[in-house]
């Protein structure tokens, strides 16, 4: 009973005991931005040292005497909270808890280094923390107790209420018009994953839906988007990006009972270079593999250098180094099934991988060869990965 909505946790602790509330959660606020925010009613537990109580902590995240641990009265003050751990301590002033029950918020904003405590909405304090301010633990947080074995976890007669984590500093106006109200979790989350998220294009995909929901027949309907004005209503979908590029994907749900949700992750999907590859097995021999022509492709090249670059990739002409062997196939007519300068054809490179047998390259053995491959789409030039092989 009690509590800032009806209902509350209770401490049950005289002078002793390991009562508190382990939420599971590596403490992890880490060097970033951050904001907690609890309702708590001392009921007249209020004075020193033989009051004090801890609301939360985690005796991993910070030194041996300096873990990052919140706690009521003491050398907080009678009727005052206080933040302390591996960062510039912060309290309430003013005995601002002594009677009734309180919304308090502390944030930290990395941008600024500085930290605030708000008193039912109000600010109340202010305190600028060092750089490199870094709040990471090992175990996890714990709620109406500090260490998990601690004489001082919450008292009798306090209560605890709508315990808040957010992984940013809000602000002023966002703490005054919520403090007085309580959350409710989204009934419907959606949610995915993708593998893999990077590589070379075309890229396959496969999406898998996470969401979760209360409704009793589970989610009824997937709409995905690929960033690339690709879209799927299935729930587990594999896509294939054809062009390089990154991607934002995002996933609506419904589920018939409760508003649509929709989960975006920005820049998501990362399609590299088009894939090519160059394969020998040491007799004179050669495969090339490059990825078919995308749609739009009008001509392309493939431009292999017997002039290694210092690296892969770092030639002076598209991640080749420019010499005899890229010159000649810069003059050689475009039709199909030259792989030097194609045209596109569904029965020949790059369709198809291109290869020559053994001892066909034997005046070259030992030669290390870069290649990429140049697709002309829609009057754009995209290309390859840079590949090397030594004959």
């Amino acid at each position: 009973s009690g509590g800032q909505f009806g209902v509350a946790l209770l401490g049950v602790t005289n002078g002793n005991g390991t009562n508190d509330v382990n939420t599971g959660w590596v403490t992890n606020f880490g060097s970033g931005s951050w904001t907690i925010g609890f309702w708590v009613n001392l009921n007249g537990v209020v004075g020193g040292t033989t009051a004090v109580m801890y609301l939360f902590g985690d005796p991993t995240a910070g030194p041996a005497n300096g873990a990052f641990r919140c706690f009521c009265n003491s050398q907080a003050g009678t009727g005052d909270v206080m933040i302390r751990g591996p960062m510039t301590e912060i309290a309430t002033v003013g005995g601002a808890l002594v009677t009734g029950g309180h919304y308090v918020h502390f944030t930290y904003d990395s941008a600024t280094q500085t930290s605030r405590v708000y008193v039912d909405g109000n600010l109340n304090g202010t305190v600028a923390q060092p750089g490199g301010l870094n709040i990471t633990g090992s175990g996890t947080l714990r709620v109406a107790g500090f260490t998990g074995n601690s004489a001082e976890s919450m008292r009798t007669g306090v209560q605890l209420d709508e315990f808040r984590i957010y992984n940013r500093a809000l602000d002023a106006s966002e703490i005054s018009s919520t403090w007085n109200t309580t959350l409710t979790p989204l009934a419907l989350i959606a949610d995915f994953s993708g593998t893999p998220t990077t590589g070379t294009t075309p890229l396959v995909v496969n999406f898998s839906d996470q969401s979760t929901t209360n409704a009793p027949g589970g989610v009824s309907s997937w709409m995905w988007s690929f960033g690339d004005g690709g879209t799927s209503t299935q729930q587990n979908p594999s896509h294939t990006y054809a062009l390089p590029g990154t991607y934002t994907v995002s996933l609506t749900v419904t589920d018939g009972q409760n508003p649509a949700n929709t989960r975006t992750i920005t820049d998501y999907i990362t399609s590299g270079g088009y894939s090519f590859s160059m394969t020998t097995t040491g007799v004179g021999d050669i495969m090339i593999t490059a990825a078919p022509s995308p749609p739009g492709t009008t001509q392309g090249f493939t431009f292999i250098s017997h002039t290694p670059a210092a690296t892969l990739g770092g030639g002076n002409f598209f991640g080749v180094n420019f010499d005899d062997f890229v010159a000649y196939s810069l003059a050689l007519p475009a039709f199909p099934g030259n792989i030097f300068h194609f045209t596109p054809s569904p029965i020949f490179y790059p369709a198809v991988p291109f290869g020559v047998g053994p001892g066909t390259l034997s005046s070259l053995s030992g030669t290390t060869l870069d290649g990429v491959v140049l697709y002309v789409v829609s009057g754009t030039i995209v290309s390859s990965v840079v590949d090397r092989v030594t004959l």
